[in-house]
């Protein structure tokens, strides 16, 4: 399983929840995301899923999740929407700007007819 970092942060805990989803194609439910971050105070978990009611919101028709009642549902898979499930990863594990830059430009090298050496 995606290991869940930074379970006192609504945003972080929002992100897995994103990431999550799409990565195994699978619905989670307020319950297992309670007993996975492990908090007592049921206001905590409402909290993200209004911070992820917000962002489906934000994301329109695109979005690639509903919050349906007590549970966050996949819209889309991983390897559809792979630079947004790279966004998700930088934003739960952070990358540093020069990281960011060396996979961009690796990226760029592989793309047809290109010859890049420096950004």
């Amino acid at each position: 399983m995606i290991p869940l970092p930074h379970t006192d942060s609504i945003e972080s805990v929002a992100d897995w929840i994103e990431l999550y989803t799409i990565y195994y194609s699978k619905t989670i439910s307020k319950s297992t995301i309670i007993s996975m971050v492990d908090v007592e105070k049921e206001t905590f978990i409402d909290s993200i899923f209004n911070e992820l009611l917000n962002r489906s919101i934000l994301y329109g028709d695109v979005s690639p999740f509903t919050v349906e009642g007590r549970e966050i549902v996949p819209k889309i898979n991983w390897d559809k929407q792979p630079g947004f499930t790279m966004c998700l990863i930088f934003s739960i594990w952070g990358v540093q700007q020069k990281r960011g830059e060396d996979v961009g430009l690796n990226c760029l090298k592989d793309y047809p007819r290109k010859q890049l050496n420096s950004i």
